[in-house]
This record gives C-alpha cells, sequence and structure tokens, in this order.
C-alpha cells in the first residue's frame, strides 16, 4: 500500500485559497521567502467586486508550474478518477480542482455548492486524500476525506459550477519549479518602495500585473487602489446591516498590514532602515488596530445594531491616517539603495 504527502506549509496569507493554496505550496521552500515577502504589498478592488492583492497571481508564480487537463480527457485515457489524482501527486503534482463540498464532511455543507480545493497527498491503506482548503471554520485548514468522498465530490459537481473562477471543466495541477534562476527572486528593495509609494499615491504599479486573471476583466476601471480602499471598506460598512457585504474584504486588509509588518522586520534584519525597530512598533500599532477594527465590523454584522456604524466609519478613518502616516516614514527612512 503507497502514501504520498507533498510538503506544505501553513501560509501567511490566507484570505481566500487562491493565495493560500499556492503560498502553502511555495512557502514550505524557504527559498521563496524573500520573494513573497517582496509581493502581496499592493491592495486593488474592481467595480463592486470584493479587495484584492493586485501584485500576485499564482499562474505567473516564477516558482510554480501549472498545467491544465479538462476532465472530459480521463475516460479516453481509461483512467478512474480516484487513480489519476493518486498518480499525479506520486508524480509530484499539487491537485487543484473545482469540487461539490456537499459530500466532504470537512466542509460541513448540507446543500449542493462549489469551492476550490488542494489536494496535497494520499494514503492508500487508509484510503485518505489529504486536502487543504477554508473549511466548516472559515479558516484555512489542513484535512482529510475518503476516496469515495472525493469520487462523489468531484463527479456530483453541477455542469453550471464547472466554470467556476475559470477552471472550465479543468483540473489544475501545480508543481514546484525548481528551474527558477535563484538570485533573480531574491528580495527587492526597490520592488518593495515602487510598491509602497504605488499604495500612497493609490496607483497601479506599471511594473506588476493583476491577480485576477479572468478574461471579462481587461478594459474595466480600476476603482479603488492602495489607501483609496479605505473607501471601498466605508461602502462595505454601509452594507453590514443588509448583510450584502464581503467580510473577507476587512480580512484582507488586516492581512495587508500583518504582511508588511513581516516585510518591515525582515528589512531591518537586513539593515535597510536607521530607525527600525520605531517603523515596528507604529506596525504592530497598526495590525492591532486593524484587527480591532475587523472584529468590531464582524460585531456589528452579528448584532445587526445600525449605531454602531458611525463608531466603525471613525475607526477606520483612524486607520487611514495611521496607514498613511506609518508608511510615508518608511518610505523616508529606507537607507538609499542602487538595487
Amino acid at each position: 500500500m503507497s502514501s504520498t504527502i507533498l510538503p506544505m506549509a501553513l501560509p501567511w496569507i490566507k484570505t481566500y485559497p487562491t493565495y493560500s493554496n499556492s503560498l502553502s505550496i511555495i512557502q514550505s521552500h524557504e527559498e521563496t521567502h524573500d520573494w513573497i515577502l517582496s509581493s502581496f504589498l499592493q491592495i486593488v478592488c474592481y467595480g463592486n467586486d470584493t479587495l484584492s492583492f493586485f501584485d500576485y497571481n499564482y499562474k505567473t508564480c516564477p516558482f510554480l508550474t501549472v498545467e491544465r487537463l479538462s476532465k472530459k480527457a480521463l475516460p479516453f485515457l481509461n483512467i478512474a478518477i480516484i487513480d489519476f489524482l493518486k498518480i499525479m501527486i506520486d508524480l509530484k503534482r499539487y491537485v487543484y480542482l473545482i469540487i461539490n463540498p456537499k459530500y466532504i464532511p470537512s466542509y460541513n455543507m448540507n446543500q449542493d455548492s462549489r469551492h476550490n480545493m488542494l489536494i496535497y497527498g494520499y494514503n492508500e491503506a487508509e484510503n485518505l486524500f489529504y486536502i487543504a482548503d477554508h473549511f466548516k471554520s472559515g479558516k484555512y485548514m489542513f484535512g482529510n476525506c475518503s476516496f469515495a468522498e472525493m469520487e462523489n465530490a468531484v463527479t456530483c459537481l453541477g455542469i453550471e459550477d464547472e466554470g467556476y473562477l475559470g477552471f472550465n471543466g479543468c483540473i489544475e495541477l501545480l508543481s514546484y519549479n525548481n528551474d527558477f534562476i535563484r538570485n533573480k527572486y531574491e528580495l527587492s528593495i526597490q520592488r518593495i518602495k515602487d510598491s509602497l509609494k504605488a499604495y500612497l499615491k493609490c496607483e497601479c504599479d506599471p511594473f506588476w500585473s493583476i491577480q485576477d486573471y479572468r478574461v471579462e476583466r481587461y478594459g474595466e476601471k480600476v476603482i479603488f487602489i492602495g489607501l483609496d480602499c479605505y473607501h471601498f471598506i466605508h461602502k462595505e460598512i454601509e452594507k453590514l446591516i443588509s448583510c450584502d457585504v464581503h467580510l473577507p474584504s476587512f480580512y484582507l486588509l488586516y492581512e495587508h498590514k500583518e504582511h508588511l509588518l513581516r516585510v518591515i522586520k525582515r528589512l531591518n534584519e537586513m539593515n535597510y532602515f536607521l530607525n527600525g525597530n520605531s517603523h515596528i512598533t507604529r506596525l504592530v500599532e497598526l495590525c492591532n488596530e486593524t484587527k480591532i477594527a475587523l472584529n468590531f465590523a464582524l460585531k456589528v454584522r452579528i448584532k445587526q445594531d445600525i449605531r454602531l456604524i458611525k463608531q466603525l466609519h471613525e475607526k477606520y478613518d483612524e486607520l487611514l491616517t495611521l496607514d498613511k502616516t506609518t508608511i510615508a516614514l518608511i518610505l523616508k527612512d529606507i537607507i538609499p539603495t542602487t538595487n
């Protein structure tokens, strides 16, 4: 009986599976960390969508090779879906696909739905697949399901759901790219500076591609980017009472600050600041205050108390000022470099 488990790490960014799944793969390789720290620094919102990161797309990540295969090809290959998944894992391919979470107990879902999930291993003796996703708690976790549960989750997906997130009836196979040019993807202080400047100016950094790869986005006006995303948060606050709001946007704003703290700590270790410890202190405060605001938003959503809306608006106004001041001081203090 064979068993294969591919390397995984708890990802730094957990708001959406499109970030969590790919980062859990590449973060398990320490040589990727500095490149990751040079990313996830600009946020954006298109139309009335949710907040997302402007400067990361797993499909163009230099550390990942992404292959696609239509599920319609499997009968012609004369292979059952479970055997196919095990073979891909043995070939060191993480399997990324759309499933019906109703059939996997970890989701605790009683109705048909759709979700993108990662498979990173299997155990033939116990008839288990090892899987990762935001399960019933909403937190990104590692779990497992039986072979039978997996087969049902894949084969019982509605036809109308096959195109979810641009998968179009395909299975994606992700593998770690060992052939990248290592010195090309080290931490880039210039890239970090440019991203933070663009964040303050509410501009797109011309050297980045957008996170959202879907064709229908082409030509759509970017209405919120960088600090302007606080305006989007204020719009979302007004929807909290009606529950017509994407709470992950509040969480992504918090993760953006948490990641920036991670970046500045690394730059301070590399002696890029004259007053690095003071920036870290301010960022810790910014992270704490953003988390308080996030929890306040959750409280408003649960209690449905319209009297709390004004306080929440005021809280995010204060965060905007603190955010702007903190990043401006960071940029002013970075030691000049020709990098």
